[in-house]
C-alpha cells in the first residue's frame, strides 16, 4: 500500500478591503473625491473607473495568479450596488437566439464567438430532440489560444426538450488595440449520470426577456466548430446566448478589481448624484469568510454645469440703482459653490469703469462659498454711471466647472449721484391750460374754464410729488389738493369699459353693475350679493386685500374663480385697481358720477362725499 496526502488550507481572517475606493476619470485620470465634485473631462462626459483594492499580502500563490490564496475573494458585478440621481444603474443585457435541428448527435462540438465587450454569460439553453433521455452535461470556455479557461458544474436535462444553465462566466472584453476577443463555448456530455434528475419539470428561465436583442453587436455568433469543422448545429446545441456587459474587470495581480460606470450613463444628466456601496458582509473569500464589517459606501457629484451669477446692489434701495453714498456694496451670489480662491478682487482689476482712484475697492470677502461681498469707495470724481464686468469664466465651481459661460462675462452698472436736484434755472415752473396749452404768464391773470397745468422743471429725475407743492390763493390761505394719484374716471372706469361690462349691467346676476355713472357707488365698501361670501364688500376702501373684487382680478381664489373669466386685465391695470383701492382710505374729495342716470323721467346724479363735512350744493350745477 501506498500512503495517500491530504492537505487543505485553513483561513479564518476575513478578506480585506481598502477604502475609500479609488475613483477617476477613464480618460482625464482625475481623482474624484468621496463626497467630492466631478466634471468630466473638461466638462465632457467620461467613463469612471471605481478600483476596489482588495488586500494581497503574496505569501502563498498555488494557483499561480500572483495572489495570495488565503485572500482570494468571490467578487463580482452583483456584490457592488450603484446609483445615480436615485436611480439603480443597470448594465446593458443581451440575447443571441441561435441554432437548429442539423443532426442527432451528442459528440464534442464549440459554439465559436466574439466579443467586443467584457460580458457575463447569464443563461444558456441547451437544446435536444425530444427521445425521452435525460442527459447530462458540463459546459465550457476557451480562449483564442484553445486554453479552457472556464467550466460549470454538471447540469442534467430535467425535461425532454430544453436545459438551462446559469453558468455565470465572467469573459473578458478584447485587449487594448484590439477590436474583438475570441472565445468558443463548448459542452462535455457525462455518462451514468441519469439519478440526477429529479424532476420532470421545466427549467426556470424562460424568454429571453427582459433581455435586449444583442445591443451593440457585443456578441458575435461564428458558428459551430466538431473536429475542426463548421457545423451549423449538433444536437444538443446552444439554442440561446444570454449576457450582461460587465463592468467589473479583474482581479489584476494586486487583486484589484475595476469597475467602468460607462459615460453613457452620465450624459442625460447635466448634474446629478453617484452612490457606490459595497454591502455588509456582501463578499466572501475562498474559505466563506465575508467582507466588508459594514456598509462601504462612496459618494461623488457629477456636474457639467457652468456656474451662473446674480449681482445685486443691497445697500441700495431703488431700482434702477442709484445711490449717493460714496461707499456702496455689491453683492456676487453663484447658483453653486466655488471653489476657494478662485473668485477675488483681482477678477475686477481693468474692469470697474471708472477705475481708481476715482473708484477703489477697500474690501472683498466671501460669506458662504457662494455668496461675495465687494465693498467699493466712490470719489466725487467717480460721479455718473459705475460700470464693472465679472469677466467670463472669472471662477470655478467645485466641480471646476468655470464660469460665467456668457461671451464678454456679466456688467452691473449703477449711478453715483452726489449733486443736490435744481429746478431749471431758466423756466422752473410753466403754468398753461390743459386743453389748449395756452401759456399762463407768472403774475399773469387767467379767468378762462379750462383746467390749469403746472410743469414743474427738475433737471434730473426727483422723488418729487404732490405733497412737496403748497399751493396759497392771493389771500395767502392754503389751497389743499387732492393728493390721491389715480382718478377713478379716468383710469379706472375704462378698465371696466374694456373687459368687464360686456357681462356686468344691469341685468347681472351678481346684481353689480360696472356700467359709468354706476360703478362707483356699487362697488366702493357695498357687500358682495353673493351669499357664500359672507358679506364681504366688494371694495374696501384702504384694503385691496380684503376686497371681493381684487381677489377676483388677481386670481386669488378666495371668492371664487377669477374675473374676467378668459383673461386677467393686464398687471398694469390690476395695479391701478389696488392703488385706487388703496387710496380710497384717505379720500377726503367729492365724487359725481359723469353722466345723469336712470329713466327719461327719474333721472339722478351718484354723488360721493369723502370730505367728512356736510357739503352745500346749490353752488354746484
Amino acid at each position: 500500500a501506498t500512503n495517500a496526502d491530504f492537505s487543505f488550507k485553513y483561513d479564518i481572517t476575513d478578506p480585506v478591503l481598502d477604502v475609500p475606493f479609488e475613483v477617476t476619470g477613464a480618460t482625464s485620470l482625475t481623482d474624484i473625491a468621496n463626497n467630492g465634485h466631478f466634471n468630466g473631462d473638461g466638462g465632457t462626459a467620461e467613463d469612471v473607473e471605481v478600483v476596489f483594492n482588495w488586500a494581497d499580502s503574496d505569501n502563498t500563490d498555488d494557483n499561480d495568479n500572483n495572489i495570495h490564496d488565503y485572500d482570494e475573494v468571490d467578487f463580482n458585478q452583483d456584490d457592488i450596488a450603484i446609483t445615480i440621481d436615485g436611480e439603480d444603474f443597470t448594465a446593458i443585457s443581451g440575447y443571441v437566439a441561435n441554432g437548429f435541428y442539423s443532426s442527432n448527435s451528442t459528440n464534442d462540438y464549440e459554439l465559436s464567438f466574439f466579443v467586443t465587450q467584457s460580458i457575463t454569460l447569464d443563461r444558456i439553453l441547451l437544446r435536444k430532440p425530444s427521445d425521452g433521455a435525460f442527459p447530462s452535461f458540463q459546459i465550457y470556455l476557451k480562449d483564442a489560444d484553445e486554453q479552457e479557461i472556464l467550466r460549470s458544474d454538471t447540469q442534467q436535462f430535467l425535461q425532454n426538450t430544453y436545459l438551462y444553465i446559469f453558468p455565470d462566466f465572467r469573459i473578458p472584453g478584447p485587449e487594448e488595440g484590439e477590436e474583438r476577443a475570441y472565445y468558443r463555448l463548448g459542452r462535455d456530455y457525462i455518462e451514468g449520470t441519469s439519478a440526477l434528475r429529479t424532476s420532470p419539470l421545466n427549467n426556470p428561465g424562460g424568454s429571453g426577456y427582459p433581455y435586449q436583442s444583442n445591443p451593440e453587436g457585443i456578441v458575435e455568433i461564428d458558428g459551430y466548430y466538431y473536429n475542426g469543422n463548421l457545423y451549423t448545429s449538433i444536437y444538443p446545441y446552444f439554442y440561446g446566448f444570454q449576457f450582461t456587459v460587465d463592468h467589473l474587470s479583474g482581479p489584476n495581480d494586486n487583486n484589484d478589481y475595476t469597475f467602468t460606470i460607462p459615460s453613457t450613463e452620465f450624459e442625460e444628466f447635466e448634474e446629478t448624484t453617484v452612490v457606490i456601496t459595497v454591502a455588509q458582509n456582501g463578499v466572501a473569500d475562498l474559505a466563506g469568510n465575508t467582507a466588508p464589517a459594514a456598509d462601504e459606501t462612496f459618494t461623488f457629484n457629477y456636474d457639467v454645469i457652468a456656474p451662473s451669477i446674480e449681482i445685486t446692489t443691497p445697500t441700495i434701495a431703488v431700482d434702477p440703482a442709484r445711490t449717493n453714498q460714496s461707499t456702496v456694496q455689491v453683492r456676487f451670489t453663484w447658483d453653486d459653490d466655488m471653489t476657494p480662491d478662485s473668485f477675488t478682487a483681482a477678477d475686477f482689476v481693468d474692469n470697474i469703469d471708472p477705475g481708481p482712484p476715482a473708484v477703489t475697492i477697500s474690501s472683498f470677502t466671501s460669506s458662504s462659498p457662494r455668496i461675495y461681498n465687494m465693498e467699493l469707495t466712490l470719489m466725487d470724481a467717480a460721479e455718473g454711471p459705475i460700470e464693472f464686468t465679472v469677466p467670463q469664466n472669472a471662477a470655478f465651481d467645485d466641480a471646476l466647472n468655470a464660469g460665467p459661460d456668457i461671451d464678454n462675462g456679466v456688467d452691473y452698472t449703477f449711478t453715483y449721484d452726489n449733486t443736490n436736484p435744481e429746478l431749471d434755472p431758466d423756466e422752473p415752473i410753466t403754468v398753461t391750460t390743459k386743453d389748449t396749452d395756452v401759456d399762463i404768464p407768472e403774475d399773469g391773470t387767467y379767468n378762462g374754464d379750462e383746467d390749469v397745468r403746472v410743469k414743474f422743471n427738475w433737471d434730473e429725475g426727483t422723488t418729487f410729488q404732490i405733497s412737496d407743492i403748497k399751493l396759497e390763493n392771493e389771500d395767502n390761505e392754503e389751497i389743499v389738493l387732492d393728493q390721491k394719484t389715480v382718478d377713478y374716471t379716468d383710469d379706472i372706469q375704462p378698465i371696466w369699459n374694456t373687459s368687464c361690462i360686456s357681462c356686468h349691467t344691469s341685468s347681472h346676476s351678481s346684481g353689480l353693475n360696472l356700467m359709468a355713472g354706476n360703478s362707483f357707488g356699487e362697488l366702493v365698501d357695498v357687500p358682495s350679493e353673493e351669499v357664500v361670501y359672507n358679506g364681504a364688500l366688494r371694495v374696501a376702501s384702504g384694503a385691496p386685500g380684503s376686497s371681493v373684487l381684487y381677489d377676483k382680478i388677481t386670481n386669488g381664489g378666495t371668492y371664487g374663480g377669477q374675473m374676467p373669466p378668459s383673461d386677467l386685465i393686464t398687471s398694469a391695470n390690476r395695479t391701478l385697481v389696488q392703488t385706487w383701492i388703496t387710496e380710497l382710505a384717505s379720500d377726503n374729495s367729492l365724487f359725481f358720477s359723469e353722466y345723469a342716470e336712470g329713466s327719461w323721467y327719474n333721472k339722478y346724479l351718484e354723488i360721493y362725499n369723502g370730505t367728512g363735512a356736510s357739503v352745500d350744493l346749490s353752488n354746484f350745477s
